[in-house]
């Protein structure tokens, strides 16, 4: 679930291919996503739907979403949330000391927050894994596409 304008809830699912959305059960009833335009080059395809405000229930994929409530009384924020991968930096992406976000994550979940907000700064894998450390980031994609946002 997504927030959106004016407070309303938006269902967003990626699919593996153009013309695969998926329907969405709104206060039982079957409503089909549609894909977002245009699908950018190198990514997937994104479906959606709004929930409407008064919306009691909505299940995705037969899992029940969790939708907005106004006013939340837990929030947590977060940001610069990526591993650096460039030319000049390479994190170790597998050791918690440097690079905590697994840890962050896996604790605010735990809060069980009503409302995360992520403030930006997702993709930090710019370049291809440095030659001799492998250990670091072998094998893990890099660009801006699908692959290294996943």
């Amino acid at each position: 679930m997504e927030l959106g304008e004016s407070g309303a809830g938006i269902a967003r699912v990626i699919v593996a291919s153009p013309g695969s959305c998926p329907s969405i059960i709104i206060d039982g009833k079957k409503n089909l996503m549609t894909e977002r335009r245009p699908v950018p080059t190198g990514f997937r395809p994104v479906c959606e739907t709004a929930i409407p405000g008064n919306a009691r229930s909505a299940h995705l994929g037969g899992k029940a979403l969790v939708l907005p409530k106004p006013n939340p009384k837990r929030v947590i924020a977060i940001g610069d949330t990526g591993c650096r991968i460039n030319s000049t930096r390479t994190q170790n992406c597998n050791d918690s000391t440097q690079w905590p976000f697994p840890v962050i994550a896996r604790n605010a979940a735990n809060d069980k927050p009503k409302l995360v907000i992520h403030v930006g700064d997702y993709l930090y894998r710019e370049s291809r894994c440095p030659e001799g450390s492998e250990a670091l980031c072998g094998g893990t994609p890099s660009g801006d596409y699908w692959e290294a946002w996943n």
